[in-house]
């Protein structure tokens, strides 16, 4: 596998140092990489090492690793049964035609969809936690709802997130976005029909259809999806790169400068802590960037509900500039499009039904940490 940069011991233990200074009782550490999990394990357990030094008591700090599954080993297994702090997001496109296709490996993870679907059933066995991240393209569409709900299930997948294909879907036209639409909403028809009738341990949860329960239980409830949070992104997530170069915004942005074409570097971990980087004039002005988007997007109706969305897809709109607020009030498109269906899941009560339906047992709300933190870069 290609390697890059790495992040280093002593960035990572400023990393650590400064998350746990910081005076958020709920902290959540996501590690992306490149592949996270080339690594090693040393460089977890070192984590582990580091937050027993700094933690304060009473805090509580998980830390999800982003992996597209293939290095998972009975070593890894072993750790992550021991440390319960690592929930693991798979990238795995449930079928083997799409899996090897647009998750290809080379040499001996040619196939990756055999290692992958073999890792899953290692990880149910051993109680492990995870879930899937898959990519919904044009050709996952060619495959019933009901067949893809169902091998989903038959590869012991309890939680599932969609990755809409950003080309087709938020580059698209409505007339393919109509596609994506129908096919959704087969898929929540046919997930209702099965968390009512499977064993309580057996229920899929699904996160597009979760945050619109999330919607549903009441205007209080913290929505499980940073793209609809009355809050700022910016006041709760940010990214880290394997230097320890901060960003103010999701790892989406990395890489993209904003409308005045200044990147959205606001810091650094080396010399700054994470309470005076949120503080920074830096941070400031993207948040007032996106205020702005905000505002623009404010008459819509589904505006309560939206929040105005994500600035980073609505910056891939064909009339936006690349920037973090710049497509915010743009006439309706694949974005808006695609937003409006979903939220009338929660605005229409017959399909409300369908969301209750399939999470009405619940009793847990899904609620953001008090700062989530990103590491990119640490293999490059």
């Amino acid at each position: 596998m290609a390697r890059g940069p790495r992040m280093t011991r002593e960035v990572q233990e400023s990393l650590v140092r400064r998350i746990c200074e910081h005076n958020s009782l709920n902290i959540g550490l996501e590690w992306i990489g490149g592949e996270a999990l080339t690594v090693g394990i040393d460089f977890y357990r070192r984590c582990e090492d580091l937050i027993a030094r700094y933690q304060r008591p009473g805090t509580n700090i998980t830390s999800p690793i982003q992996t597209n599954g293939t290095l998972l080993n009975q070593d890894w297994v072993d750790f992550l049964r021991l440390n319960r702090r690592y929930p693991l997001s798979i990238g795995f496109e449930i079928f083997r035609h799409l899996q090897n296709s647009l998750r290809k490996g080379f040499g001996v993870y040619a196939d990756s969809y055999t290692i992958v679907s073999r890792n899953l059933r290692i990880l149910k066995e051993a109680g492990i936690p995870f879930g899937v991240l898959t990519v919904i393209e044009p050709a996952t569409l060619e495959i019933p709802a009901r067949e893809w709900l169902q091998a989903v299930v038959e590869h012991g997948i309890r939680q599932v997130g969609l990755q809409f294909s950003y080309q087709q879907i938020y580059k698209g036209n409505l007339a393919k976005i109509q596609t994506y639409i129908d096919w959704i909403d087969q898929l929540f028809l046919e997930q209702a029909k099965h968390n009512e009738f499977c064993p309580p341990d057996q229920r899929l949860k699904i996160r597009e259809s979760f945050y619109l329960y999330n919607m549903l239980r009441g205007t209080n409830v913290s929505y499980s999806c940073c793209h609809h949070s009355p809050a700022i992104c910016s006041d709760f997530l940010i990214s880290v790169g394997e230097d320890g170069r901060v960003y103010g915004h999701c790892d989406a942005f990395m890489g993209t400068s904003g409308e005045d074409g200044e990147p959205y570097l606001v810091g650094s971990i080396t010399d700054q802590s994470f309470a005076s980087i949120l503080a920074s004039s830096g941070l400031d002005r993207i948040r007032r960037s996106l205020a702005r988007g905000r505002e623009k997007c404010s008459p819509c109706a589904y505006f309560e509900l939206c929040q105005g969305g994500c600035g980073f897809f609505k910056s891939m709109s064909s009339r936006s500039n690349g920037s973090i607020a710049s497509g915010f009030g743009d006439p309706i498109e694949s974005y808006c499009a695609i937003k409006i269906a979903l939220l009338s899941y929660v605005t229409d009560p017959q399909r409300a039904e369908i969301i209750v339906r399939s999470y009405g047992h619940l009793n847990n709300r899904s609620t953001l940490p008090g700062i989530f933190i990103q590491t990119e870069g640490l293999n490059g």
